[in-house]
């Protein structure tokens, strides 16, 4: 990923969570960027952001790194069953993680879930944009892979 996009991105989002709101920014971002990039270092971030989190908002130390890393642990899992790189997945798991955050750290509310919901749905749109990726469909890609049109020439 284009780094030099991400990290003042990622950097706002976690201090506008810590001074402004209760919205959980930082899992959104969390979540977008381990659909679009699957690599293992999202957990370490993942954690780290989460200790600081904690120590920050004075909580218990390490709850919500152990929430951020489960929420993208059971993505993973689902990779396989689900198509994840899509928005309706996105809004989906934003939705329920949201939910579950919410419920857990703070009051749960409806409204804000679905917000937190419509802001994953955007920032999905916005970072695959940023890393010139095509939204993926699995029809798409099977019925026009390129590779399989270039073979028959």
């Amino acid at each position: 990923m284009k780094t030099k996009f991400f990290w003042p991105v990622f950097i706002t989002a976690f201090i506008i969570e810590i001074v402004l709101t209760s919205t959980p920014l930082v899992l959104l971002m969390l979540l977008n960027i381990f659909v679009i990039e699957k690599k293992d270092w999202i957990f370490l971030l993942a954690f780290f952001s989460g200790i600081i989190f904690d120590v920050v908002s004075l909580r218990v130390i390490g709850i919500t790194s152990i929430f951020l890393i489960t929420v993208l642990f059971l993505v993973g899992l689902y990779e396989k069953k689900f198509e994840t790189s899509s928005i309706y997945f996105i809004f989906t798991i934003s939705f329920i993680s949201s939910a579950i955050y919410l419920e857990i750290f703070y009051r749960f509310s409806l409204v804000q879930s679905l917000i937190c919901a419509f802001l994953g749905g955007v920032i999905f749109l916005f970072l695959s944009l940023l890393i010139n990726r095509k939204i993926s469909s699995s029809y798409v890609k099977k019925k026009y892979d390129t590779k399989l049109y270039f073979k028959k020439i």
